[in-house]
């Protein structure tokens, strides 16, 4: 079984958290960061470049979906306008349909 992967906002924060000891610093201050931090943050922010992704691509479908059924009933619709145009000749013992020829 695959583990679930964490939720965007909670990586947001943990990336958040990393960074804030920065966020004091005056404007001509310079920030020393580890080459460990670096290979963290930067892992940090593929896992939410990939769950962002996968978020992006659920929506589609979602999306996808609901145009979909707006598409279908759309096109039964259409469809059952177009059939009420086919009125059936009922003269004699054979039905036959009216396709809108001349005879």
């Amino acid at each position: 079984m695959s583990r679930a992967l964490p939720r965007l906002s909670d990586n947001l924060g943990a990336l958040l958290h990393q960074l804030s000891p920065f966020e004091q610093m005056g404007e001509g201050e310079v920030a020393e960061i580890g080459a460990d931090s670096i290979k963290v943050i930067t892992r940090n922010l593929r896992l939410m470049r990939t769950i962002a992704t996968n978020m992006e691509t659920e929506l589609n479908v979602y999306r996808l979906m609901d145009a979909g059924r707006v598409y279908t009933a759309t096109v039964e619709q259409l469809a059952q306008d177009a059939a009420v145009g086919l009125v059936l000749e009922t003269t004699g013992n054979v039905i036959t349909p009216n396709f809108g020829r001349k005879r």
